[in-house]
């Protein structure tokens, strides 16, 4: 497919290439006595790659110029801060790198070692006492768990740290094993499809927490650790402790891989194979984005990112509410046809959440934010970059349990659509367009296939689907005795699913009266993109400003124009 938005960020143009491109003459003196042989090089390049994926794929550059790095003088720490040193010296990774070991005052902590270390490579580093371990091992009853309490009083201080060093992201060393660990953990013992992000925000809103090594092997840390000699402290704390759930949730882990080599090849999301979009699109746009406070530096947003994040809502907010509904749960909003539940305002306000991280500048308009603030509309026109969602869109089939809805979002860059996504919570799949790369239906196990729209027939065999409630009685009545003249007129009451069959080459047309964005702007972009033809009925261009004027959508020009001459003029 030809592409035809490409990034301008120049500190990400680099991050697509290997690193046999960057020149392995060019090394920090981190890695001058490392081993020279063929299995180690590809180790640290596989590493490398995986650190670079994960920093693209998650926005980890989204105008982050400060990072705190974690160290606790354990394998996966050190590799971390060796890797990320490393992606610095080649002019990869455009911020200032600060090393920080917080410590916990535990036992027989050899002080010396990480100082000493530190200042050898030439890192910046902090190191703050704060005794956390009497307090863990008072708080906590004989016979119980350290790692909650150990880990929540940790993370509080160097929160603390990273905003009296300036920082404004904290970088941890945890792993691949480490977040699908925790992913199991959330499911055997609390029900909930849960795990670590790669990248969050915290709660105040001022400091990102982000995970470059989301992607890597436990395994390969290890080998990795080894070869470069890290001078490792042991944890004497929860390293101590037998028992622990995730000691179980490894093992299984383990016993799983054994049995079936290629389990753990899952991403940081937790709850979907990295065979899902990401891979599946390896042509998928970067849609360029600026970066708050910079003058002439923009990043980038990969369309997988949003895909996934509509795919989270719909497990976390949409799916465990279907038919599990309560009585107040449910609210009209204009009238009786037009709802709104407790699951869509949820999933909004996730899909919001998420958004911020990957887009923080980018302006949020969805379904219930312009319910509970109408001039928020207004923005649409002018913005350099907004996301429009539905978050569920078909809401009243939706209420009455049946599986037809849908999840909805559009990108719009200066007046134009420029993608659209819509996921079906119930097939786990989504379609997808951003403009001049076709339209697409991309299923989970990461197969794709390109969709068409169906060629035109004569009138009297038309199928398709039309919105009437929106007419005035009077038209109404004309516009329904004239679909007579077609062959099917229907209506799904999802605009969603109405897309995709249309973009799939189910229907020959589509009509709709009322224009709110979050309706159509994705739909018909992606319609467009599978060869449609779309219009208002007075032949403009639809442009994401419009709430009014109709949209026509046709498999071509000539059926466009026969059915508006035909059908629907009133």
């Amino acid at each position: 497919m030809d592409i035809a938005i490409q990034p301008s960020a120049a500190d990400l143009e680099d991050l697509s290439s290997s690193p046999d491109q960057t020149g392995d003459e060019v090394m920090h003196p981190i890695f001058a006595k490392m081993p020279t042989s063929v299995s180690f090089n590809k180790l640290r390049k596989r590493l490398l790659r995986q650190v670079r994926q994960a920093i693209e794929d998650f926005g980890m550059l989204n105008g982050q110029k400060r990072w705190l790095i974690g160290v606790s003088g354990g394998k996966d720490s050190y590799s971390l801060l060796a890797l990320l040193m490393d992606l610095q010296w080649r002019g990869l990774l455009p911020v200032e790198l600060i090393a920080c070991n917080l410590d916990q005052g535990q036992p027989n902590f050899p002080k010396h070692i990480l100082p000493e270390y530190l200042s050898s490579i030439g890192v910046k580093h902090r190191i703050e006492y704060h005794d956390t371990y009497s307090i863990v091992k008072e708080k906590v009853p004989a016979g119980g768990t350290y790692c909650a309490l150990c880990s929540r009083l940790r993370r509080g201080n160097l929160y603390r740290i990273a905003h009296e060093e300036g920082c404004d992201a904290l970088v941890l060393g945890h792993h691949r094993e480490d977040i699908l660990e925790t992913f199991f953990m959330n499911f055997f013992h609390g029900g909930r499809l849960a795990t670590m992000p790669a990248k969050l925000l915290n709660d105040d809103g001022d400091l990102m927490v982000m995970r470059p090594l989301a992607y890597a092997a436990e395994d390969d840390l290890a080998k990795f650790a080894a070869a470069m000699e890290f001078p490792i402290i042991p944890c004497d704390l929860c390293g101590s402790q037998d028992g622990l759930e995730r000691n179980a949730m490894k093992a299984m882990l383990s016993d799983i891989e054994r049995r079936m080599p290629g389990l753990q090849g899952y991403d940081a999301a937790g709850t979907r194979p990295r065979q899902s979009i990401a891979s599946a699109r390896p042509e998928a746009v970067r849609l360029p984005i600026p970066v708050r406070g910079a003058q002439s530096m923009t990043s980038a947003i990969d369309i997988a990112a949003i895909a996934n994040i509509l795919q989270e809502a719909a497990f976390k907010e949409i799916l465990p509410k279907f038919r599990n509904l309560g009585a107040g749960d449910v609210r009209m909003k204009s009238e009786a046809i037009d709802l709104v539940t407790e699951a869509d305002e949820a999933a909004e306000r996730l899909i919001k959440g998420r958004m911020a991280e990957i887009a923080p500048d980018a302006v949020f308009i969805g379904e219930e934010s312009v319910a509970a603030n109408p001039a928020l509309l207004d923005s649409l026109a002018g913005a350099d970059l907004a996301i429009v969602v539905d978050p569920i869109d078909g809401t009243f089939n939706y209420t009455a349990g049946m599986p037809l809805f849908g999840v909805m979002a559009a990108v719009v860059s200066k007046g134009e659509t420029v993608a659209g996504l819509i996921y079906d919570p119930m097939g786990n799949d989504w379609v997808i367009a951003e403009k001049g790369s076709g339209a697409w239906l991309c299923k989970a196990d990461g197969s794709q296939e390109q969709l068409s729209t169906v060629p035109s027939v004569p009138l009297g065999g038309l199928v398709g689907c039309a919105s009437t409630g929106f007419y005035s009685p009077e038209n109404r009545r004309i516009v329904m005795g004239n679909m007579a003249k077609v062959r099917i007129a229907t209506s799904y009451r999802c605009a969603a699913h109405e897309y995709r069959a249309f973009a799939g080459g189910h229907f020959h047309f589509l009509m709709y009266q009322k224009l709110m964005p979050w309706d159509h702007l994705a739909g018909t972009l992606i319609a467009q993109e599978a060869g449609a033809y779309a219009a208002r009925f007075d032949g403009s261009p639809y442009l994401p400003h419009h709430v009014d004027g109709g949209l026509l959508l046709a498999s071509d020009k000539d059926c466009w124009e026969m059915l508006r001459r035909e059908v629907f003029t009133v």
